[in-house]
């Protein structure tokens, strides 16, 4: 018996092509079955090397990887946030919507 597990990485949104261009980074893990071993003991074992590679801390920092904001995005935002603050002033000043009301 023989398990193996092929780990593929990709950055983006949805899996790919190899040929595609983005970067794909494969690891793999191979576990073969030894002279009077049980299955539960090389599930065992290999579970412990998957660990012990790092295959899965990988992934789980790409899982939760987002890409740094863009100066125009973060100039954006907080333009946007300006506008809001300025309107919510002048509804305040109308007497449109007290200071403690939220929006």
């Amino acid at each position: 018996m023989l398990i193996i597990c092929i780990c593929i990485y990709w950055e983006g949104g949805r899996p790919i092509r190899i040929n595609t261009g983005f970067k794909v980074t494969i690891m793999a893990v191979e576990v073969k079955k030894r002279k009077n071993e049980t299955t539960g003991a090389m599930f065992r074992r290999f579970t412990r090397s998957v660990q012990q590679s790092g295959v899965l801390l990988g992934a789980r920092k790409r899982k939760s990887y987002k890409p740094k904001l863009t100066k125009r995005s973060v100039r954006e935002r907080a333009l946007r946030k300006l506008k809001i603050l300025k309107e919510r002033e002048r509804l305040i000043k109308l007497g449109k919507i007290s200071e403690t009301e939220r929006y």
